[in-house]
């Protein structure tokens, strides 16, 4: 007599499966999210070490964030891409914006930023770059202008390169933390780009709580938010360059640093 399976094994089988699948599938969620976080701080080490190779060429001078004049609407990405082989190296895998081209990079964006005359063939006259990877706005003498690295206190704890997910390929102590990244660019009219995207630098990545980082001596490591923010949470002085390299002294006693450490929300800390 052929012996079978009878609906009560089935479903104690079946109920034994399910389990086990509840168990492991969110193991398995976070261990690709590790895999993803790891190729995005590789990502990162190779940038900075092609930044580094720039400003050694360039007598310890760091590029500016963008070169804007008659014939050039270039971003720091654009003007130093002879120092990388590759420019897959600024998608981040994580970075739910990576869909969306920055705004040197996007034609319609261009043709309301840029000069005419300058060059405007997306992947001909310049190399296309997604929303990944942002050029620290370290206060160096200027915004536009890089500034040369010595004057740099502590290049080991001052950003060079890092997450983001604005439009501009750029960004620093300024933004807000919820602040619509539509809204920064409403001003372009029909040119704007319109995500949805909130700032919230992480962006809703590995927890809102860090992001990776590049330093301005050359290493990444994944950097905490409330990290960036330790000057301002230890001394009462404000006058010690931090994350950005900037000071109260520097920017005003109620903007840039002391005011997105101030208004950044306990969920981030």
């Amino acid at each position: 007599m052929k012996r079978a399976f009878t609906l009560i094994e089935l479903l104690v089988v079946i109920a034994i499966i399910a389990i086990l699948a509840a168990i492991l599938f969110p193991v398995f969620a976070q261990a690709k999210l590790a895999a993803k976080t790891s190729v995005g701080l590789s990502n990162l080490k190779q940038i900075s070490l092609s930044n580094q190779i720039y400003y050694n060429d360039y007598d310890d001078t760091r590029m500016g964030r963008q070169l804007v004049n008659s014939t050039t609407c270039l971003s720091w990405k654009q003007f130093s891409e002879a120092y990388r082989k590759s420019v897959d190296i600024f998608r981040d895998p994580v970075n739910s914006a990576n869909k969306y081209a920055d705004g040197f990079s996007d034609p319609a964006v261009r043709a309301t930023i840029c000069p005419s005359g300058t060059a405007g063939v997306a992947g001909t006259d310049y190399h296309v770059y997604q929303r990944d990877y942002y050029w620290n706005n370290a206060y160096m003498g200027g915004w536009d202008q890089g500034g040369n690295m010595s004057t740099i206190q502590q290049p080991a704890t001052v950003g060079d390169v890092e997450e983001g997910r604005e439009l501009f390929t750029d960004q620093g102590p300024w933004t807000s933390w919820t602040q619509d990244v539509d809204s920064e660019t409403s001003w372009m009219g029909a040119a704007n780009p319109v995500t949805g995207l909130q700032w919230n630098i992480g962006g809703g990545k590995y927890g809102d709580k860090a992001m990776n980082v590049a330093f301005m001596d050359g290493h990444a490591k994944r950097q905490s938010f409330s990290g960036m923010c330790t000057v301002y949470n230890t001394q009462t002085d404000k006058t010690t360059p931090n994350f950005w390299n900037f000071t109260n002294s520097d920017y005003g006693p109620n903007d840039g640093p002391s005011n997105f450490c101030n208004s950044m929300p306990i969920k981030f800390k």
